[in-house]
């Protein structure tokens, strides 16, 4: 392999001296450089979430990205998730565990290829409170905001403080960190929103509403409070009306276990269908009942004609309740 022409150069003037000088003083000069400045790649365990971020990202119609760590990871799995962002093109660079070092290192290595967002929030710092300094998280913070003025520099970033947690040694650095985060708006790009007094009670304790038991994590509530503060400025950058804030529990979507879910996926994406029925246990059910000899029957049919039941359930005037009209329901019925 051909060396470098600079590198040749530069090792054919070493002295003995400089030679000893570099093998045992570089080691330890690059070992003290701030380690939240550094991109890193973390263990193979979240590399299958990276990758599918590459796919995510390559589409290239992200209108928000939000960068951080398990907080904005885990805020995918709260229903106020699919309220705030379900009908919207969001593209989720939340990892679990991840600090600035890691964030730089996916920044870098393509999680915003060919994306063009309109709006970029970014929280992130306190998993880097473990064992490092607030220069450095700080140091790391306003490397990854030069990251994104160089990759997405049309787009609005938001830079929130990092949220308040219940461990009182990492607490006092992010305490530290949020005091400065102000001075990195003075770029037209970034505007700093400072959300943690909302997290603490008259008594100057956390609210522990708004976490789960570690304190860490935020419980539904204070993805609420999350959500709403950054809605403004997300409906902003898409043009469109703000949602209204604390939404009914039964327009939030929220999924459930179990694998029926992934079974009808497959069917969808299987079938060309005419009839699609939607409902609770109640529709469910029905496929014990028949529905699948009536399912097979309406692919031989070009049209299904609406059927109106309504009579069949109500009561005549002794309170009791009606026949139903079988000869009737069996008529409009599709033929089999």
């Amino acid at each position: 392999m051909k060396m470098p022409p600079r590198l040749s150069q530069f090792l054919t003037q070493l002295t003995p001296r400089s030679v000893l000088f570099v093998v045992l003083c570089v080691p330890a000069l690059l070992h003290a450089l701030p380690q939240a400045q550094e991109p890193q790649r973390p263990s193979e365990w979240w590399h299958q979430r990276h990758d599918a971020k590459l796919v995510e990202a390559q589409q290239g119609d992200a209108d928000i990205v939000l960068i951080g760590d398990s907080i904005t990871q885990y805020g995918e799995r709260d229903p106020l998730y699919g309220y705030y962002f379900g009908n919207r093109r969001v593209l989720n660079l939340g990892f679990g565990g991840d600090g600035t070092e890691q964030v730089l290192w996916r920044l870098r290595n393509g999680e915003l290829e060919g994306v063009q967002p309109k709006l970029v929030a970014l929280m992130i710092g306190t998993n880097n409170t473990r064992n490092q300094s607030a220069e450095a998280i700080l140091a790391g913070i306003e490397a990854i905001l030069d990251e994104l003025a160089l990759r997405v520099p049309k787009a609005k970033v938001i830079l929130f403080s990092v949220f308040p947690r219940g461990q009182e040694r990492e607490q006092a650095v992010l305490e530290a960190v949020n005091r400065e985060l102000a001075g990195f708006a003075e770029c037209s790009q970034v505007l700093h929103l400072d959300l943690n007094p909302q997290f603490y009670r008259e008594t100057g304790e956390l609210n522990p509403e708004l976490y789960y038991h570690d304190l860490l994590h935020l419980s539904s509530q204070g993805y609420q409070l999350w959500y709403a503060a950054l809605e403004p400025y997300v409906s902003a950058a898409l043009k469109h009306a703000p949602l209204p804030a604390n939404p009914h529990r039964a327009i939030q979507s929220a999924p459930r276990g179990g694998p029926r879910h992934e079974q009808k996926l497959l069917e969808v994406q299987e079938e060309d269908y005419q009839l699609v029925f939607v409902g609770d246990s109640i529709t469910h059910f029905w496929e014990r009942e028949g529905l699948s000899a009536w399912a097979s029957s309406r692919r031989r049919s070009t049209t299904v004609d609406s059927v109106d039941y309504t009579d069949q359930f109500r009561c005549d005037e002794s309170g009791a309740g009606a026949e139903p009209r079988r000869e009737e329901a069996q008529a409009d019925s599709p033929s089999r």
